[in-house]
């Protein structure tokens, strides 16, 4: 059976769609990791690699989540760099 007119346009909408949400979050996971790297350099932390999204460790404001490892006095730490829209970025230590 071949599909009709209608589910042809349905399916190139989704498509679209899809394609635009992917672009979004790409944006986002860019500017979320540079506003946790900035964050954590200004405050004092080196050799800087900033990890994946973090699901806990945050406030529920938070939008951004990125979790971190880094050197602070020598020493190895992890954690969380949290933000929300209209605020700053938080630094969390585990």
């Amino acid at each position: 059976m071949k599909p009709s007119k209608t589910q042809l346009n349905l399916a190139l909408v989704l498509g679209n769609f899809l394609w635009m949400m992917f672009i979004i979050l790409g944006i986002c996971i860019n500017f979320d990791s540079a506003k946790a790297f900035h964050a954590l350099e200004a405050s004092g932390f080196e050799n800087i690699e900033v990890q994946g999204y973090r699901l806990f460790g945050c406030g529920e404001g938070d939008a951004y989540r990125r979790g971190f490892k880094a050197e602070m006095n020598g020493k190895v730490v992890t954690g969380s760099a949290c933000a929300g829209y209209l605020k700053g970025t938080t630094i969390r230590i585990d």
